[in-house]
């Protein structure tokens, strides 16, 4: 990939839309931010290789790239903004088929227009053996009761909740293997709360003891398969004879 293709365009200001708005400041979004960024730096300290591309802009636009193992880190948004190395719609990414060995979407099918053509784009710029990572938040939550209740949309920003369940049926059609699954955030989603250090700690604890559908978000980790060559059945394979590399078929009368 051309590191020239990422040369930041000139500062303007982000939209709520890309940024979740003023919500990832507070005290709530500081401690989904922290758990997100916690999980994604374990999953990062095996994912190696030339590029990691995040794709839209989740908090501090170098958030997560500061965690990335990767020669080289970039960020790709729909729109500009500060720290977006390219811009393109999500349904036609600027970036080249199989170029990119890490894809990171910190809740980007949930601001996407098209969540399944954004992931159909991440097969076609994800290397063979390439890795995506996913952040997204459970309808089936304390996040999601407080979304339907709330007189305003909640988290603002984000256009839709998609649930584990079809991004794994979605991935598993695009032939990339779940490896990793986690679920993060317990506890009612209310403002004031255990802080970033103090809801860690909290998650650790219930991870462990309680069932994990109980986590606000989730953490997907897949694997795009690499192609596999077809072999012959060995009774097939006893009917050729190979002359210079060709193979003949055989002279037995098959009649």
């Amino acid at each position: 990939m051309d590191p020239s293709a990422f040369a930041p365009p000139p500062p303007v200001p982000e939209s709520a839309a890309a940024t979740g708005g003023n919500w990832l400041d507070g005290p709530l979004g500081q401690r989904l931010l922290a758990c997100e960024q916690a999980l994604v730096a374990e999953v990062l300290e095996r994912a190696f290789g030339e590029e990691l591309v995040q794709i839209g802009v989740w908090g501090d636009a170098r958030g997560f790239l500061e965690l990335a193992r990767t020669h080289r880190a970039h960020l790709v948004d729909a729109r500009p903004g500060p720290g977006v190395g390219a811009v393109g719609a999500f349904d036609a990414l600027p970036l080249a088929t199989h170029s990119v060995d890490v894809l990171l979407l910190p809740h980007t099918l949930e601001h996407a227009p098209s969540p399944h053509a954004l992931l159909r784009e991440v097969d076609r710029v994800l290397r063979p053996d390439g890795q995506v990572l996913i952040l997204g938040l459970s309808r089936l939550s304390a996040f999601g009761l407080r979304r339907l209740v709330s007189r305003s949309q909640f988290p603002s920003g984000l256009e839709r909740f998609v649930s584990e369940h079809r991004v794994r049926d979605w991935l598993q059609l695009l032939d990339c293997e779940v490896r990793v699954q986690r679920r993060y955030l317990f506890g009612w989603p209310m403002q004031r709360g255990p802080g970033p250090e103090r809801q860690l700690a909290v998650d650790a604890f219930c991870r462990r003891w309680l069932p994990g559908g109980l986590g606000c978000g989730y953490l997907l980790a897949a694997h795009k398969r690499t192609a596999r060559i077809a072999m012959l059945p060995a009774r097939w394979r006893r009917g050729l004879r190979v002359v210079g590399g060709l193979a003949e078929p055989t002279t037995r009368n098959c009649a």
